[in-house]
């Protein structure tokens, strides 16, 4: 399903994301809270992550209808469990005042989601 095609675009992709990151951080450590550059210097970032969707967007192109549907699958499990995390993470902190989720945990509940439906949908369709 992932050619070496997508996996080279994506390590461009990912080798740019993280120098751009690195780079903003260093320079924001130094400018003063209330500075305008501050703005500028996260734009880059939120280009170089238009870029990643546009990646995914490009990957999904090549797919024949059985990796389209496997992939459907697997972004529809990932979405289900961040929602359920999100859902649950709220309500701890609402109603028993449990200390807010890290985004992380909502990352990691994307991916182990995508994981869990990859599997299943390509065990049904391969």
């Amino acid at each position: 399903m992932y050619d070496r095609r997508y996996w080279r675009e994506f390590a461009v992709w990912f080798v740019a994301y993280v120098a751009l990151m690195l780079g903003a951080a260093r320079i924001l450590k130094g400018l003063p809270d209330d500075s305008p550059w501050r703005v500028a210097l996260v734009l880059p970032v939120l280009l170089v992550l238009l870029a990643a969707i546009w990646i995914e967007l490009r990957m999904v192109r090549r797919f024949d209808e059985m990796q389209r549907m496997i992939y459907l699958e697997a972004t529809f499990a990932s979405s289900l469990l961040a929602m359920l995390v999100t859902a649950s993470g709220w309500l701890f902190e609402e109603m028993a005042g449990a200390p807010r989720i890290s985004p992380l945990w909502v990352m990691a509940a994307l991916g182990g989601g995508f994981l869990l439906g990859y599997l299943n949908a390509r065990r049904r369709y391969a």
